[in-house]
């Protein structure tokens, strides 16, 4: 899933004045300077103690790095609440059933499909899953000619002719009589539910025919293991707004598919700060303080600190110590109080913890 959740958790300062803005860029979220938005209401120039902005800009070589450096602060916050977030957890909880990796869809092919509907795809049955993704990293075609497609992916509930848009793929090639691979620089990521999806990846035929590929991969046990997440048809039909009523086939029109499907982390850490008040609560202050942590750090090490800090090299290092304790204490206190067991992917370890309890809530 990713960590797009956590976008703009903080911001970085609302001040107007200029000595403490100019560098910080132009940029808008819905018409308000991006660094002044706040899902949370925390401010990273408002942590007591931190260095203020005039101090950064001169640790800074030039100007226009300060939105660079603050930006980044934060993202790598986020990045560090996450993976010790989930450290902490898989110390705690366990997968029920390991994750598959790799191929779904056969890319052994003999001749043309001879299909005349105008759309043609894949349809992926995901077994209910909450907490669970699926991410497809390569995209294999295998068709009769050269050219693009666009794979316009769609997703309802099982056996639901409710189906919602989700987002074209595009540029998707394709090599005559080739098999052609589409490695994805951005791997697409798409959750799974407790109900379970059915997930379409549909495209308009045109004058190119796919090959007859099988819609079983060919590898024998990992076969089963991808079964136990997901199983596979073919699909061919001539009506955009009627896909949940395609005709299934054991032909998968042309396309393969590296694959990783099973627990995600990331869904799972999301899925607390978007619905448990005092989770969101304490990750706010968990990516301030250590957003912080790396900004003393940063402004310590540039070998700068002069008049404008208004502060020694041993008071920001000790700041620094003291944010990166606070930020210490509340990832204690979500890995004690996460309860994974609530998605299907987890199941407690039965191991005792070292985990000194952390009685902070913010």
């Amino acid at each position: 899933m990713g960590l797009q959740c956590f976008d703009n958790i903080i911001g970085i300062t609302e001040s107007t004045c200029e000595c403490l803005t100019v560098g910080l860029g132009n940029e808008e979220i819905n018409s308000v300077l991006w660094y002044k938005v706040s899902k949370s209401g925390l401010f990273l120039d408002r942590l007591p103690g931190i260095v203020d902005i005039k101090g950064v800009n001169s640790s800074t070589p030039c100007d226009d790095q300060v939105a660079t450096f603050y930006k980044d602060a934060i993202k790598d916050a986020i990045k560090f609440m996450h993976d010790d977030m989930v450290a902490g957890l898989l110390k705690k909880f366990k997968q029920v059933k390991l994750a598959y990796s790799g191929k779904a869809l056969s890319t052994d092919y003999t001749i043309d499909d001879a299909i005349t509907q105008d759309y043609a795809g894949v349809m992926i049955r995901t077994e209910g899953m909450k907490g669970g993704s699926l991410q497809i990293n390569n995209i294999f075609t295998m068709f009769n000619a050269t050219g693009t497609i666009t794979l316009k992916v769609y997703r309802g509930l099982h056996n639901s002719d409710n189906i919602e848009f989700v987002e074209d793929i595009t540029a998707v090639a394709t090599e005559a009589n080739k098999i052609k691979p589409n490695i994805l620089a951005n791997p697409k990521i798409y959750p799974l539910c407790e109900e379970g999806y059915d997930y379409y990846f549909v495209y308009e035929r045109g004058e190119m025919r796919p090959k007859n590929n099988p819609v079983d991969c060919g590898c024998g046990n990992s076969q089963n293991q991808l079964r136990e997440y997901a199983n596979f048809w073919g699909i061919v039909g001539d009506d955009l707004n009627n896909i949940p009523n395609f005709q299934q086939r054991a032909n998968a029109s042309g396309l393969a598919f590296d694959l990783a499907i099973g627990c995600d982390t990331s869904a799972v850490v999301c899925d607390l700060y978007k619905h448990y008040q005092d989770f969101k609560v304490v990750m706010s202050h968990a990516v301030r303080f250590k957003a912080g942590e790396l900004v003393q750090e940063a402004v310590a090490n540039s070998g700068e600190v002069n008049r404008l800090t208004m502060l020694n090299k041993e008071h920001i290092w000790g700041k620094r110590n003291h944010f990166r304790s606070e930020y210490a204490d509340r990832i204690m206190w979500m890995v004690e109080n996460a309860n994974l067991q609530e998605y299907e992917c987890y199941i407690c370890n039965n191991k005792t913890l070292n985990i000194r309890r952390a009685g902070i809530r913010s």
